[in-house]
């Protein structure tokens, strides 16, 4: 994902309420939070500051937690994206 479509999502969630950011958890590890209108909800998983591979097969076994809040903040918007689409067809 390119970084103009990274900003893309990121405004349009904000737009409607929806900010995403990570809070530290112990050292150089973070929990996301994930805040709508104003209320936060602190997620149970725990993301590392840089991503993490297998040493042998080079796959990732844990995202970064920026990687993370991208991905979400991508998810969030084709919903609210989608959801927006539905409502303009349901009107004509």
């Amino acid at each position: 994902m390119n970084a103009r479509q990274q900003s893309s999502d990121m405004s349009l969630c904000i737009k409607n309420g929806i900010k995403i950011y990570p809070i530290v958890y112990t050292r150089n590890q973070y929990k996301l939070v994930v805040e709508r209108n104003g209320i936060p909800k602190k997620g149970n998983v725990i993301y590392p500051q840089e991503s993490q591979y297998d040493k042998k097969t080079k796959e990732l076994l844990k995202m970064s937690v920026h990687e993370k809040i991208h991905e979400l903040y991508s998810e969030m918007a084709s919903k609210i994206r989608k959801h927006t689409s539905s409502k303009e067809n349901s009107n004509k």
